[in-house]
C-alpha cells in the first residue's frame, strides 16, 4: 500500500514538472519573443558555480553600488552641520566699533573738538539658547534617524546577502546530489 501511495506521489510530482516546464520554457520564449510553443533544450552537461562564500566582499560591493546608502549619508551628514550650525549660532556675536568725529567751530562761540569713539556692544542672550537650542536639537535628531535608517537598510542587504548565499549553495548540493 505504502509503495502504490509512493508510486501515485511520483506520478503527480512529474506532471507538476511537466506542468512547470511547460511554464518556464514559455515564459523564456516570451522573454525571446519567440512562439511559446518553441521547445527549449536543457543542455546534457553544464559547468557549476559555486557561490562566493565571502559575504563581506559582497556586502562590500552592494555598499560602494547603492545610492540610496549614498544618499541616506548625505542627508545625515547635512543634519548634522545644521545641528552645528545652530549650536555655533546661539553664541551672541559683539559687535566692536571705532568711530572719529570731526566738531566744527558753531558761531555762538562754542569751540568744535574732535571726538573719538571706541565701543564693544555685545547682544544679552535672552532666548538665545531656547530658540537655538531647539532647533539644534531638531537637526540632530532628524541626523540620527536618517543614520538608523542607513544602518537599517546595511542590515537588509547584510540579510539579504546571506540568505541567497545559504540559498545558492544548498542549491548547488542539490545538483550535485
Amino acid at each position: 500500500l505504502r509503495l502504490e501511495v509512493l508510486r501515485e506521489r511520483l506520478k503527480d510530482d512529474l506532471d507538476d514538472f511537466r506542468r512547470r516546464d511547460v511554464q518556464l520554457s514559455a515564459a523564456l520564449n516570451a522573454a525571446l519573443h519567440r512562439d511559446v510553443a518553441t521547445p527549449v533544450a536543457t543542455p546534457t552537461e553544464f559547468e557549476l558555480h559555486a557561490p562566493d562564500s565571502d559575504i563581506a566582499k559582497l556586502q562590500q560591493i552592494a555598499l560602494e553600488h547603492r545610492p540610496a546608502l549614498q544618499m541616506l549619508a548625505t542627508t545625515s551628514d547635512m543634519h548634522r552641520a545644521a545641528a552645528d550650525l545652530a549650536r555655533f549660532e546661539a553664541l551672541p556675536d559683539p559687535t566692536v566699533f571705532a568711530a572719529y568725529g570731526v566738531r566744527k567751530e558753531l558761531p555762538n562761540g562754542a569751540g568744535g573738538r574732535d571726538l573719538v569713539t571706541i565701543g564693544v556692544g555685545m547682544p544679552l542672550p535672552i532666548f538665545y539658547g531656547s530658540r537655538h537650542g531647539a532647533r539644534a536639537e531638531e537637526s540632530s535628531s532628524q541626523s540620527r534617524a536618517v543614520a538608523a535608517q542607513r544602518d537599517a537598510a546595511i542590515d537588509e542587504i547584510a540579510g539579504g546577502l546571506a540568505s541567497a548565499v545559504a540559498a545558492w549553495s544548498r542549491s548547488a548540493r542539490k545538483v550535485e546530489t
